[in-house]
């Protein structure tokens, strides 16, 4: 018998806070990025906005956990690269990796053994577990909170991301 679980893959989502820094109108710069099984999207580089993304995900995820929607779109501010996401069952939610939301092109995630992300016929949609991918979410998000504590930075944006962290900790 063959296992209905064996696609699915963990995605993560990854910061490193280490990279942070503050622009001149005090928002947080770092890398953020998604990983799936030793692949990267948009790659294992990307500079972003991580306080801002995270919140969007995290409502976006919250109308998903709540009924209110079954699918949605999670963005990243600084391009045009995006996750949608289908939460297919309670437990397994399909992903597919794109790019500009217009025409949808499919962007498969880097692998830094073939740097080619362009390529046809590269995968670009699986099926993810929830759970952890809500985790690895839930902990970013901690260590985002933390991070800017640790460094005295402080805004709306940030108190924002506190509260769409508590509120999906509750659910």
């Amino acid at each position: 018998m063959i296992d209905a679980m064996s696609n699915v893959k963990a995605l993560l989502v990854v910061t490193e806070p280490e990279t942070f820094t503050r622009n001149q109108s005090g928002s947080v710069v770092g890398r953020i990025y998604l990983r799936l099984d030793g692949e990267y999207f948009p790659d294992n580089q990307w500079f972003d906005f991580p306080v801002p993304v995270l919140s969007w995900w995290m409502e976006s995820l919250l109308r998903v956990l709540t009924g209110q929607q079954t699918e949605c779109e999670l963005l990243f501010m600084d391009g045009p690269q995006f996750l949608h996401l289908a939460a297919s069952s309670p437990d397994v939610w399909s992903v597919a990796f794109l790019r500009d939301s217009t025409d949808r092109r499919p962007e498969p995630p880097f692998s830094p053994e073939e740097p080619n992300r362009h390529k046809e016929g590269v995968q670009h949609e699986y099926e993810i577990s929830a759970k952890p991918f809500m985790n690895s979410l839930l902990e970013t998000a901690g260590v985002v909170i933390e991070e800017c504590g640790k460094r005295d930075w402080h805004s709306q944006d940030i108190d924002e991301l506190g509260r769409l962290r508590e509120r999906l900790l509750a659910l």
